[in-house]
């Protein structure tokens, strides 16, 4: 009788898994092996996949539902959602920028070393298959703020001295650029020897960013303070 009982309610859980209360079918639907042994969460699995199975019901009733595609529609909602934040972070920044020099040039230079990082940061990062994922994503505000804030000392320095040697970087405020931004690197850099993949990636990003940034710094914005300094003589 107890065996009888439990294989009853053995068959109702199988029962309530499977079939819906409208009678509808649950159906599991896998994608087939990788060659290359890639997860079908890799960014270009993931969006082919949850596509196809959406287009093969798509003259069904049938809904496309489970973890797959949770994590393929959040992923596109917090790519969105980055971007639209960053447009305002950017356009925020850049009126106090330009409250603080009056002058929309100063502004657009004191922006422009961490612009420069970023380019060559997402150009690096396409050059060794490096993605953007919910790991290291987290890390972008950081180098925007610390790019933004080496440029402003560049450009407060050369309004201080035009004549100062590098541009911008006299007076102690190169070493201290370069200090904090080499202090911050290997902060994160220690990140890279971790295991996981995700926590490695986000020292990467950061180290990658803010080398560029770096660079920018060093050769980039005194140049364009000289190219500046001499169409004003």
């Amino acid at each position: 009788m107890l065996v009888m009982m439990r294989a009853i309610q053995f068959a109702r859980f199988l029962h309530e898994s499977w079939v819906g209360r409208d009678g509808s079918w649950l159906l599991q639907v896998y994608p087939e092996a990788d060659p290359r042994q890639r997860s079908v969460l890799d960014p270009d699995r993931l969006g082919d996949f949850v596509n196809s199975v959406r287009g093969s019901v798509a003259d069904t009733e049938a809904a496309v539902i489970g973890p797959t595609v949770q994590i393929y529609e959040s992923t596109k909602i917090i790519k969105s959602e980055y971007i639209k934040a960053a447009v305002y972070a950017v356009a925020a920044i850049l009126i106090l920028l330009c409250l603080d020099f009056r002058r929309l040039s100063d502004a657009l230079c004191a922006m422009a070393p961490v612009t420069i990082g970023f380019i060559g940061a997402f150009g690096i990062m396409g050059l060794t298959g490096v993605p953007l994922n919910f790991a290291n994503i987290i890390v972008l505000p950081i180098i925007f703020g610390i790019g933004v804030s080496a440029g402003v000392h560049i450009v407060h320095r050369w309004r201080l001295e035009p004549s100062g040697r590098p541009r911008g970087l006299s007076g102690g405020t190169g070493r201290g650029i370069t200090l904090t931004m080499l202090t911050t690197m290997i902060g994160f850099g220690c990140l890279i020897i971790a295991r996981h993949r995700g926590i490695r990636s986000l020292g990467i990003v950061m180290v990658i960013g803010l080398g560029v940034t770096l660079l920018a710094c060093y050769f980039i914005l005194p140049a364009i303070l000289k190219l500046r300094a001499s169409r004003q003589d």
